[in-house]
C-alpha cells in the first residue's frame, strides 16, 4: 500500500519546483546605475518646468521625496501628495505632485521636474532618489525666492 503523506510531500515538492521555473522568466540582473547628475540643480526662475536627463537606459522608479529636507513617507504622508504608479507596477512610483512641486518619470531616460513660484519667502529644496534594483541616486534641486 502507498504512504498517502509520501505522495502529499512528494506532489507538493514536485509542485513547487514547476512554480519555481515557470515564474521565474527573467533571471536576476543586477542593474547598473541610473546616471543623473547629482549636483544640486539650483533654480532662480519664479517659476520652473525642466527635464533632467539620465545618461543611459537602465530602468528606474522614484524612490523617496525629501521636501526642504524632511523625508516624506510616501506611503502615509503628513503632507498633501498626489502619487502616479506604473500601471505595469502599481509598486513603481512614476510620479509625485505636491503643493509647489511636481516630479515626472517621462520615460527611462527623462524626468520632468515642475516647480511653481516660490512665495513662501525662503528658499525651498527639493530631493528624490531614484531606484534601479538595490542602486539608488539622490537627485537634489534648490529653488531661490522669487
Amino acid at each position: 500500500m502507498i504512504d498517502p503523506i509520501k505522495i502529499i510531500s512528494t506532489t507538493c515538492l514536485i509542485s513547487a519546483i514547476i512554480l519555481y521555473f515557470v515564474s521565474c522568466r527573467e533571471p536576476f540582473i543586477h542593474r547598473g546605475e541610473v546616471e543623473i547628475d547629482a549636483s544640486t540643480h539650483l533654480f532662480n526662475a519664479p517659476q520652473v518646468d525642466t527635464i533632467l536627463l539620465t545618461k543611459n537606459n537602465e530602468r528606474w522608479w522614484l524612490n523617496d521625496v525629501f521636501i526642504n529636507n524632511l523625508s516624506i513617507d510616501l506611503y502615509r504622508p503628513k503632507v498633501n501628495l498626489q502619487y502616479e504608479n506604473n500601471r505595469f507596477d502599481p509598486l513603481s512610483l512614476e510620479g509625485v505632485k505636491g503643493d509647489w512641486f511636481e516630479i515626472t518619470k517621462i520615460d527611462e531616460n527623462r524626468i520632468k521636474v515642475v516647480l511653481l513660484a516660490n512665495q513662501s519667502g525662503k528658499r525651498r529644496f527639493l530631493k528624490f532618489t531614484t531606484q534601479s534594483g538595490n542602486v539608488f541616486n539622490l537627485i537634489n534641486i534648490e529653488q531661490a525666492l522669487k
